[in-house]
């Protein structure tokens, strides 16, 4: 049953944030919170009770009563989940960094055996080719993290709303796993192709040497820069 008047939900919503949940003890992700579990209350009053949205919504309001009922709580329960986003948010960036490093080792071992076989071109014209490929993934990197440091907004708004579920860290965990394998293997085979310690090989290691180097002083000087961006948001009571 809907309400009879222009009733806006998201408005009324808003206001009542503004007034109750405007303390300094809360955050962004909290506030969110509250608005997303006021919003399943008010749908679940809508669907079983029968009431307009507007009827929901009072019912809603004395149901949650004054800030004051629950503020305390809600600090408490904060500050446990402020200290828990500090290790999620460290430990991600250490997944997501190994992840990205051995994809861009699997994909360019790949770049090679397809270039191998396509193209009638001698080792070192395809070796050329991967050495671009591996350029480009740093600035590539150079370009997500610049993009990442001036979206402010969106930035804190994703993360504001992210729930982490063990079944997409044991995801992550198993994609590491599975490039780590392949870059092994791909490696190994390439290196049989080559014959040895020859030149090729060389020039072929040598790409993913100096990627071992490179990659992780920019993903380094990126993950820093990143952190005193939003160090006052997600880091810093």
């Amino acid at each position: 049953m809907e309400s009879t008047n222009d009733f806006n939900l998201n408005s009324a919503l808003d206001c009542w944030i503004e007034v109750n949940c405007s303390k300094e003890d809360m955050t962004p992700s909290s506030i969110v919170e509250i608005r997303d579990h006021m919003l399943l209350t008010i749908e679940e009053l809508v669907e079983e009770k029968d009431l307009t949205t507007e009827e929901a919504f009072a019912v809603m309001k004395v149901r949650f009563g004054n800030s004051d009922d629950w503020a305390e709580e809600m600090q408490i329960m904060n500050d446990d989940n402020f200290q828990l986003r500090k290790v999620v948010f460290l430990f991600g960036g250490v997944l997501v960094y190994f992840i990205l490093y051995h994809f861009i080792i699997a994909t360019a071992e790949l770049l090679y055996f397809w270039l191998d076989y396509y193209n009638n071109q001698p080792a070192e014209f395809n070796i050329l080719r991967i050495q671009q490929y591996i350029i480009t993934c740093y600035f590539l990197t150079s370009g997500g993290i610049v993009t990442l440091f001036f979206m402010e907004k969106k930035i804190i708004s994703f993360l504001s709303r992210v729930k982490i579920k063990p079944l997409i860290i044991l995801v992550l965990f198993f994609l590491l796993l599975v490039l780590f394998i392949l870059g092994r293997y791909l490696k190994y085979e390439i290196g049989n192709q080559f014959g040895g310690h020859t030149r090729e090989n060389y020039k072929f290691l040598k790409s993913f040497s100096d990627l071992s180097y490179i990659y992780p002083v920019i993903f380094g000087l990126g993950f820093i820069m990143l952190f005193f961006r939003y160090r006052k948001r997600f880091f810093v009571k």
